[in-house]
């Protein structure tokens, strides 16, 4: 009688078993979310298999190795630094042999590698996780709340919930992937546009570099760092997380330090969390090192420098996922980059042969020296007062520098007069402006900076020259430098007058707004020389 009640309850907390398994077996199918699979997978086993403690290990496909991606019971810092390689402890021949390990109570196997005691060892049950006949990590039990050990029915239930629990974490994880591979590849595109986008300014693409990649990769810090031109060195050019000193004083050679090796191999590093690689330089412990990530950005077989990366906001250590999608992002902002810096030294160049135009005009005549220089700087600051654009303000600049290009045309003996001119001579120094821009109307650089040079001497009042426009019919670019020429050329010295006193030239262009001037301008003009923006140069 007694055999057959025990036997009756035994089938019944079996059946009970298997309808929880079926339950469980449901829910996990429905989940995909993989961190919530596996929290549930040892919630669950814990409970069915009347256990005290638990983790589940996955098999990191980038490094090879087994991790705790979650537990119960154990000590956080066993959490975070366990790692076991296939083959090494229970855990570790469980994964390579694919077999599960049944430990009793007070039995040291000998895989085992903890330091207690045989006497002290609880009951263990330690099961593989199979998905598509591949191991991809371990279900870890211990300590039957009965002080038991674990039966051959816990091992059987045990194997069945872990086979299931395999699928549902294979089938959330790769859910996961897809939707994190179309999410990459949606970042990936507005990074190519963007970055398409600011090409033209290399400060921008840099900055924007790093902003996206410390997005991409969910970093908390980050540097890209350019070889210098002698080829020598890395140069940080930009940064997040670092402090200035650092950006300014840290120039690692090449092959030095774990920046420089990538640059000189070619070849990304990888560093876990607490661990310092052979070519570390930091003076940090090892315990006190972030995951960090290291990638050349690379363009037609030439390495321009490297993004780091360090710090990942999960707390996790950076994968081969992550620098799989690091190293299509350093290619792409290589390309980027390399066409920015391009840019930016045709940039530079072109800007050299300006200045050096300006500076020949001005050469000219030895009482207008830096006359150009100056009505640029005006210019510039009155664009700024007026909100315009950082492209408006460039195209302000340039232009201003060769708005008198055209008195390369002037007869010296006009231009260098020093008293009044006859109607004649007045005549051939009006047609400067015409001059200036037939001279730079054949480079297309200079389109947009043509009315500069064209319309600068019109007038709001419609009495200027060369074609008496009116009002806001002139450019508003040329209405701008028109205020900034007029004030230098009253406040300059010339050979047959001093330069007019600043107030009395302040007194001179508000007494001509509406009239030479355009108000806009002239209030923005007289507000910049308040805040003292604009200043006489002595």
């Amino acid at each position: 009688m007694a055999e057959a009640l025990t036997s009756s309850i035994s089938e019944a907390k079996h059946a009970q078993r298997m309808e929880a398994v079926h339950r469980i077996s449901i829910r996990m199918t429905e989940c995909l979310d993989p961190d919530e699979v596996i929290e549930e997978v040892l919630d669950h086993s814990l409970e069915l298999l009347e256990a005290r403690h638990g983790s589940i290990m996955l098999l990191d496909l980038f490094d090879g190795v087994l991790t705790i991606k979650t537990a119960r019971g154990l000590p956080e810092e066993v959490v975070r630094s366990v790692q076991v390689r296939p083959g090494e402890g229970i855990a570790g021949y469980v994964a390579q042999s694919g077999e599960p390990k049944v430990l009793p109570k007070g039995f040291k196997d000998r895989y085992s590698q903890t330091d207690e005691a045989a006497d002290e060892m609880d009951a263990a049950l330690c099961i593989p996780l199979k998905a598509r006949n591949k191991v991809i990590g371990v279900l870890n039990l211990s300590g039957k709340t009965n002080g038991g050990d674990f039966s051959p029915e816990d091992s059987s239930l045990g194997r069945i919930l872990a086979s299931q629990a395999a699928v549902a974490i294979a089938n959330a994880t790769l859910y996961e992937a897809t939707e994190q591979k179309m999410r990459e590849l949606e970042a990936l595109y507005n990074v190519a546009l963007a970055l398409t986008a600011s090409s033209r300014q290399r400060d921008q693409v840099l900055r924007e570099v790093l902003d996206r990649a410390i997005e991409l990769l969910h970093a908390r810090n980050g540097s890209l760092m350019l070889i210098s031109e002698d080829g020598d060195y890395l140069d940080i050019v930009a940064a997040n997380g670092l402090a200035e000193e650092v950006v300014a004083k840290v120039k690692p050679r090449l092959g030095k330090g774990i920046a420089g090796y990538v640059a000189l191999s070619g070849q990304p590093k990888v560093l876990q969390r607490g661990f310092k690689d052979r070519y570390s330089e930091t003076g940090a412990r090892a315990d006190a090192v972030k995951s960090s990530m290291c990638v050349p950005l690379t363009t037609t077989g030439i390495t321009l420098g490297v993004l780091n990366l360090s710090d990942k906001r999960n707390g996790r250590d950076f994968d081969g996922d992550d620098l799989r999608l690091a190293m299509l992002l350093a290619n792409l902002a290589a390309v980027v980059i390399e066409k920015a810096t391009l840019y930016h030294n045709i940039n530079e160049m072109f800007n050299d042969s300006i200045r050096a135009l300006a500076s020949a005009i001005d050469a000219r005549d030895p009482y207008t020296e830096q006359h150009s220089k100056r009505v640029s700087e005006y210019s510039m600051i009155i664009a700024e007062e007026l909100g315009l654009s950082e492209e408006q303000v460039d195209q302000i600049r340039i232009g201003s520098l060769l708005h008198d290009i055209g008195k390369i045309g002037v007869k010296e003996a006009v231009l260098l007069k020093p008293g009044r001119l006859t109607d004649d001579e007045f005549v051939e120094m009006k047609g400067h402006p015409v001059t200036s821009g037939n001279i730079m109307s054949p480079v297309r650089r200079f389109k947009d900076m043509l009315p500069i040079l064209y319309h600068h001497h019109e007038a709001y009042s419609g009495r200027g020259y060369p074609h008496g426009l009116h009002g806001e019919d002139i450019p508003l670019h040329a209405r701008i430098v028109a205020v900034a020429d007029t004030f230098d050329a009253m406040t300059s010295d010339r050979p047959y007058r001093k330069g007019l006193p600043l107030e009395i030239a302040l007194a001179e262009i508000k007494k001509n707004v509406g009239v030479q001037f355009d108000p806009k301008c002239a209030e923005a003009f007289l507000r910049a020389v308040e805040k003292g923006r604009i200043q006489l140069h002595k």
